[in-house]
């Protein structure tokens, strides 16, 4: 079975294909300028993250020791021997 196609449809058809290719290369270029830009602020975001846990994990550290100390040292003066 063949299809007979116009000759004006065929054209436009070669006009449109034409335009979706150029769509499509205009769209891959935008879209890889913005995986650029996506992928350094992502990698920023990443950075920031750890750098806040890293932070996070510090204080709680340093907030544990300083509570640890104070309860030592009310202990102690709870049951303080006097002389």
């Amino acid at each position: 079975m063949k299809i007979r196609v116009d000759k004006e449809e065929y054209t436009e058809l070669l006009e449109r294909v034409a335009a979706l290719e150029k769509k499509t290369a205009e769209d891959r270029e935008h879209i890889f300028e913005n995986w650029q830009w996506t992928r350094e602020s992502l990698y920023k975001m990443m950075e920031d993250y750890f750098k806040r846990k890293c932070i996070t994990a510090i204080v709680k550290r340093d907030k544990e020791q300083i509570i640890g100390e104070l309860k030592k040292q009310a202990l102690d003066n709870v049951f303080k021997e006097k002389n």
